[in-house]
């Protein structure tokens, strides 16, 4: 799971930056280069804010598509120069500093501290990832794809800077994430394991006093922390007591540790800047969200490496190869690592932690070796969830992967997971997973859990039922794992609203359903009417614009709507009954023919169904307790929306406010409580809902690009110019209340493997 965000701005508020006219200095510097920016807050902080935005729910660089990835990095090398140019750089300065930047694979962002209020944006400002794009394409002439950069901060205080404690590495976890569901003991072991464990401590921590009385006693050379997500909060925003950023900054930094590690999202912009402002040394964070599955990965090598030589720089670029191994880095979001002193000038070393022994183990062969060196993670779904199953995207394990903790060599994982109910046999999944060599490696099982989806007893609507899933793990003849629980297994037609089902919606669209077929024969009389030729046909996107009676496009979609309500005559009807909160059951086309009556989201994928089968690309819309749905005027529109090239170009200048957008969607999602675990953690490409996607949506809709469509109108005997009127203004409602929770793509998701569901219903396969 995402670490959970507790604290978010409100919507539609700017932070207020008090002397935000004062300009500062900016240093971006290598070990043999460096340029001076001269900047203030009120010019790089709308930069900042857009960037952010972008790299947090864009996800174009990390495509498999080579143009996209491209795209990326050329945007990423304008805005450093750009940036550059507005601080009074010469182009050519910032182009030999990215240059450097590429060779040396390490450079260190400088700034001073005068007061939180002064500096704020380039304090907020995503460096790491920005020059990392910029520089990529050089790196990777130097040196191929496996060359990285670290880099890091430095916060010039001008308070001197005092002696390290020198207690033992202390970890907390607070009652926060706690009651969010943490899983901090992978993250203790992965931290075990890469030091002397004698000298972690585990220390209480259930409030910030608590804390705090436990770090005056210890005085930690190192805190590991795990809190809550540090969401930027604007000063003068009232927030709890235990909650406030300067809080916790000047608790943690007290007694002057050699670091604070916080694992959390968003601790990178805020919180780890005030703790080296309050007098630690390093602070570590997360520029934006960071999986519960990543951050053992990256903090395993990280103080491995740490603890072996004292080098700050070589610990980071340690922990980010690491993490980079994984199939998602995406996962691991930006970590920022902030220092009190020059670490490119200064002292290369630092003040060492105690190391565990480095005895190298070729291979290991005994069952106590091998049960040391692995920790399984097996967290089950309260519930089956048959569509993210069907799609290959998790449904039955939150999380189930194996962390990699020593050294050596071993035999191949045989992981076998088996579902029985008693009423058929038992569902199966067999199969193998090569473990590295290396430790602070993880392994993630669950795009390997393809359990055969030939069961009817899984595809087969019916009621709820329970399930017993039995896992084990077996090393050669060592048994690692095992693990005997029982689980839900709800109706195959239940559709999830949560953060992980949401996204597979496309999966209950059926354009091959019989019924889709016989609304279209059904409608073919309309089209030949209206186009006043007996050749008519549901061609598309094919003759769209054409001149003539009517155009081509417009006259498919009324036949289909006169079709619905002159042939089919529906009723707007409540959702079936369903025993599990935020669970809908849903009719397919087959059903809601039979029965006549079905609900706006079943109207609504009952409509997409019937535009996806002759060619066109729907769109659903979900807003707080309603769904409509929608399509693309043309295929030239959708192709440009999602052009790589258009798309951060538009968005990187786009201000919420002009389409009266509320900024509320993306800071009322609360990830913690997905289920999917890891593998359904973030937005994939197809479900849009950051604020800046949606103002994009409000311009192709008043541009006409983008058409909204209010389903429910079909039953209500409305005409289709009327739904589409009521569609515009239920988009506009949502947008300006701030209840709109995103747009799914249905080619988009088809693109990328989201395909309709297998329900068996009546011996049709729908």
């Amino acid at each position: 799971m995402v670490k959970k965000r507790i604290a978010a701005p409100k919507p539609g508020r700017a932070v207020a930056i008090a002397g935000r006219e004062k300009t500062y200095q900016v240093v971006l510097r290598t070990r043999e280069f460096k340029i001076t920016a001269n900047v203030e807050d009120r010019a790089l902080y709308p930069r900042a804010v857009a960037w952010n935005r972008l790299l947090t729910s864009d996800r174009g660089r990390q495509s498999d598509q080579p143009a996209d990835r491209r795209v990326w990095q050329e945007s990423g090398l304008q805005a450093i120069i750009e940036l550059a140019r507005v601080g009074g750089v010469e182009p050519k300065e910032a182009e030999d500093f990215l240059a450097s930047a590429a060779k040396c694979g390490e450079v260190q962002v400088e700034m001073e501290w005068e007061a939180e209020t002064i500096g704020w944006a380039a304090r907020v400002f995503p460096w790491e990832a920005l020059i990392a794009l910029a520089t990529k394409p050089a790196r990777e002439k130097l040196a191929g794809e496996g060359r990285g950069i670290v880099v890091v901060r430095w916060l010039r205080c001008k308070a001197p800077l005092l002696p390290s404690a020198t207690g033992p590495i202390c970890f907390a976890v607070s009652a926060e994430a706690k009651q969010a569901g943490y899983d901090t003991d992978t993250e203790h072991a992965a931290i075990e394991a890469a030091i002397d464990p004698l000298k972690l401590v585990d220390i209480p921590s259930g409030s910030l006093a608590q804390l705090g009385d436990s770090l005056k006693d210890k005085k930690p050379r190192v805190l590991h922390y795990v809190t809550p997500s540090a969401r930027d909060v604007g000063r003068g925003e009232s927030v709890a007591e235990g909650q406030k950023l300067e809080d916790i900054a000047r608790t943690v930094a007290a007694h002057h540790p050699q670091l604070v590690a916080f694992s959390s999202c968003h601790t990178g912009r805020r919180l780890a800047p005030l703790a080296i402002a309050y007098g630690a040394q390093l602070a570590v964070g997360f520029h934006d969200d960071v999986m519960d599955s990543s951050c053992p990965v990256f903090f395993g090598a990280f103080y491995r490496e740490w603890a072996k030589t004292g080098l700050v720089f070589k610990a980071l670029r340690e922990g980010l190869e690491a993490h980079n191994w994984k199939k998602s880095p995406n996962d691991l979001g930006g970590i920022t690592l902030w220092s009190a002193t020059d670490l490119l000038q200064g002292p290369k070393r630092s003040v060492k932690i105690p190391a565990r022994s480095s005895a190298t183990v070729e291979r290991l062969e005994k069952p106590e070796l091998i049960l040391e060196a692995l920790k399984v993670t097996c967290v089950l779904e309260t519930a089956l969830n048959y569509s993210m199953l069907h799609n290959k995207r998790g449904g039955l394990f939150a999380n189930f992967g194996v962390l990699k903790l020593k050294s050596g060599k071993i035999d191949d994982l045989e992981i076998t997971v088996k579902i029985d109910t008693g009423l058929d046999r038992p569902v199966e999944c067999h199969f193998f997973a090569a473990i590295p060599d290396q430790p602070d490696r993880t392994v993630d099982f669950m795009e390997n859990i393809t359990v055969p989806l030939g069961s009817e007893l899984l595809r087969r609507r019916g009621e709820m039922l329970r399930g017993i899933v039995e896992v084990t793990i077996y090393c050669g003849q060592v048994r690692v794992f095992h693990s005997f629980d029982s689980i839900e297994l709800p109706p195959c037609d239940e559709w999830k609203d949560d953060e992980a089902g949401r996204r597979f919606l496309p999966s209950f669209i059926f354009p091959r359903d019989p019924a889709v077929r016989e609304i279209l024969t059904s409608a073919q009389p309309f089209l030949r009417a209206l186009k006043d030729d007996v050749r008519a046909a549901f061609d598309g996107y094919q003759n769209s614009g054409n001149a003539g009676v009517i155009d081509s496009l417009d006259a498919q979609l009324r036949s289909i709507w006169g079709a619905l309500q002159q042939n089919c005559r529906l009723d707007y009807t409540n959702p079936p009954p369903s025993y599990t909160k935020n669970v809908q059951r849903v009719r397919t086309p087959e059903e809601i023919m039979r029965s006549r009556r079905a609900t706006c989201l079943e109207l609504a994928l009952l409509l997409a169904s019937c535009w996806e089968h002759i060619g066109l690309y729907p769109v659903i819309f979900l807003s707080k307790g309603h769904a409509f749905t929608g399509y693309w005027a043309s295929d030239v529109a959708w192709r440009d929306f999602f052009d790589t090239k258009k798309r951060l170009n538009a968005a990187k200048d786009i201000n919420p406010a002009d389409e009266d957008v509320q900024d509320k969607t993306l800071n009322s999602i609360d990830p913690a409580k997905a289920s999917g675990g890891g593998m359904a953690s973030k937005d994939p490409d197809w479900l849009l809902r950051a604020t800046h996607h949606l103002a994009l949506i409000s311009r192709e809709v008043k541009a006409g690009r983008l058409v909204a469509v209010e389903a429910t109108a079909v039953a209500r005997l409305e005409s289709f110019r009327d739904a589409i009127n009521l569609g515009r203004a239920q988009l506009s409602e949502a947008f300006a209340a701030g209840t709109f929770d995103g747009m799914i793509d249905v080619r988009t998701a088809r693109d990328q493997r989201v395909t309709p569901l297998a329900i068996i219903t009546e011996g049709i396969v729908a």
